[in-house]
């Protein structure tokens, strides 16, 4: 047998299928070529299951929530909640901007609380919508902020000073921008069915005796405003 003779014959002896038909040919082997059979069989099986059923709550994107945040996303649904208006400056980022923001929105992105990152795609999931209502008037730069961190979502912003404090005014205008973008005629939503967070209590306080559910966000304890959704009753 030539050189080349050989050489061909290794190539043959070692393609997938002639290694099958060997194992085939030596009965010891046969339990053995099942179990590996078997198990690209189920493997098969696994891939088309895992590919084509419905996600659960917190697997959009590629995203896994804390299980914390799906209860409170949960909560606030059974509450009747559909609306969460959120305040920007110390209550969705850690700091202050003061309304004079001269860097990038992808430098300000960095500064989303983990919380509310967790907690408003839990609760998009669900089908709640979210504004950000802010005496802050840069609304484009925190327009691109959300835009970051929640992609292809609608989250108006609604920012001026109000001299009067509160938020009822800027929430009944991100209302508008949300009912005019759903364009659903049979859809609600009011006083009773919009959550502000906000850490000025100012902001609450006025918010309870406009007859909106309200919680007092407190930035030392930024996960802590879990556990108070969860227990929150109107």
């Amino acid at each position: 047998m030539t050189t080349q003779q050989k050489q061909k014959r290794r190539l043959l002896h070692h393609l997938p299928g002639r290694r099958i038909l060997l194992l085939l040919q030596r009965k010891s082997s046969l339990p053995l070529l099942l179990l590996l059979l078997f198990g690209g069989f189920i493997g098969i099986v696994f891939f088309a299951w895992s590919s084509g059923r419905p996600r659960k709550h917190g697997e959009r994107s590629g995203i896994t929530l804390d299980p914390k945040c799906t209860a409170a996303a949960s909560s606030l649904v059974s509450s009747g909640i559909n609306l969460l208006a959120l305040d920007f400056d110390e209550t969705i980022i850690d700091l202050h901007t003061n309304g004079i923001w001269n860097d990038t929105p992808n430098e300000l992105s960095t500064h989303v609380r983990p919380v509310f990152t967790c907690l408003l795609n839990a609760a998009m999931e669900r089908g709640l919508h979210v504004a950000v209502v802010t005496f802050s008037e840069q609304e484009n730069l925190i327009s691109n902020v959300m835009e970051q961190k929640f992609p292809g979502h609608y989250i108006p912003v609604r920012g001026w000073f109000d001299e009067e404090g509160g938020k009822q005014v800027h929430i009944a205008e991100a209302t508008k921008d949300i009912m005019t973008h759903m364009q659903e005629e049979d859809f609600v939503m009011s006083e009773q069915t919009t959550m502000l967070i906000d850490d000025d209590r100012r902001n609450i306080d006025i918010a309870v005796d406009k007859g909106y559910p309200a919680i007092a966000f407190d930035p030392d304890n930024p996960w802590g405003l879990l556990e108070n959704i969860r227990l929150f009753r109107k």
